[in-house]
């Protein structure tokens, strides 16, 4: 129960062991490089959770549920097969919105590198995001209506790097 770090990387895991709710200590969990086809409904019930990896899997749809991680700092879903990110757009005042993206009020690094990303301006728009890592997604335009409010200052010092 004391547990604060679990690394469950390079297991060919499914499935993750139920054993998640026994640990309300949890800060970081690592799934990474493991065969799961999304983020597992167990990793979504450790409010904890400061830190979840679950890079080079095989998900392809953006976690449904992470909000119910209140204290979650760093989310990396690099080389997963994620094309698609929760919808965003814009108000009647003219202004964006980033819908279910808005919940995630604590993420500060989010990479979402090498997935199957075409856009990610609703990403750009997360409240505390400060690091956001894109590159190797066929990103179809840069995202220039949000990219130079970020470059001129407006982007309360979040640094973000294109792809290449």
């Amino acid at each position: 129960q004391d547990l604060t770090l679990l690394d469950l990387s390079c297991n060919k895991l499914r499935h993750l062991p139920a054993v998640l709710n026994r640990l309300p200590n949890l800060l970081e969990l690592n799934l990474s490089d493991n065969f799961l086809l999304r983020v597992p409904q167990g990793a979504l019930s450790v409010p904890s959770l400061t830190s979840l990896s679950v890079r080079a899997n095989h998900i392809i749809d953006w976690p449904p549920g992470l909000s119910t991680l209140g204290a979650l700092c760093t989310l990396d879903l690099s080389w997963n097969q994620i094309a698609k990110l929760p919808p965003y757009g814009v108000d009647d005042d003219g202004e964006w919105t980033y819908g279910a993206l808005a919940t995630l009020t604590s993420i500060t690094h989010l990479d979402l590198s090498s997935n199957t990303l075409r856009d990610v301006r609703s990403a750009l728009l997360m409240p505390s995001l400060s690091h956001l890592v894109f590159k190797g997604n066929p990103i179809v335009q840069p995202c220039p209506e949000v990219l130079p409010s970020i470059s001129s200052g407006a982007g309360h010092g979040r640094e973000t790097r294109t792809p290449h």
